[in-house]
């Protein structure tokens, strides 16, 4: 027999999870077994032999609803928990089948007989864990492993967080590329020499004053 305290993490929740899932099948049907065994009048009895048919029906839905009870977890979470899980679809109405037979068949009583049959769950109360809280347990069961759409698989062991990689290294920083140099400011031009002065001309001379003409004779 495997050790599963020396088996690998992976392989350890790997077999925990098939061992625990197929165990909750094959719990459930144990159980359903002692009840039947336990009170075999209210479940060993030919439906048929019932006078009215509207009961003789209700009976024979409720007996087929025990026996899938019976049978149906340990058959259905046992081939799950070794990798098929074809048969998950059907854990529903295996858990809904033989509650809604019985309160198909209470409220039949009621209306021919004006009495409710229910004083068994108080007088027994091991059948309020077989009628009412084991078939909701199925549900949520069924509700936790069935496929989320039709392309996935059924919902397995959540993996272990992969260890988070080492940061790389910070890449050097690109050196600046240098100033192009500033050109030399041009040389100012120098100043033209300033030409020389002409030279004045020289003044003409005065030319001189003529002679006053004789003054005439009077007459």
């Amino acid at each position: 027999m495997i050790d599963l305290h020396l088996a690998p993490q992976e392989d350890h929740s790997k077999i925990s999870h098939k061992l625990v899932v197929g165990g909750i099948g094959l719990f459930i049907s144990l159980l359903i077994g002692m009840v039947v065994l336990t009170f075999p009048r209210f479940f060993l009895f030919n439906p048929m032999a019932e006078g009215d048919p509207v009961r003789a029906i209700e009976l024979t839905v409720s007996s087929i609803g025990w026996i899938l009870l019976l049978l149906g977890p340990a058959t259905i979470l046992i081939r799950y928990g070794s990798g098929n899980s074809s048969l998950i679809k059907f854990l529903p109405a295996i858990a809904l089948i033989w509650p809604v037979s019985l309160v198909a068949s209470h409220i039949t009583l009621f209306l021919q007989k004006g009495t409710w049959y229910t004083g068994y769950l108080i007088q027994y109360p091991i059948f309020v864990l077989t009628d009412i809280i084991l078939p909701i347990f199925l549900i949520y069961v069924w509700d936790v492993l069935r496929p989320r759409n039709p392309l996935t698989g059924p919902r397995g062991a959540t993996g272990k967080t992969g260890s988070t990689g080492a940061a790389g290294s910070k890449g050097a920083t690109g050196s600046t590329g240098r100033t192009g140099r500033t050109g030399t400011t041009g040389t100012t031009g120098k100043t033209g020499a300033t030409g020389t002065t002409g030279a004045t001309g020289t003044k003409g001379a005065t030319g001189q004053t003529g002679k006053t003409g004789a003054q005439g004779k009077k007459g």
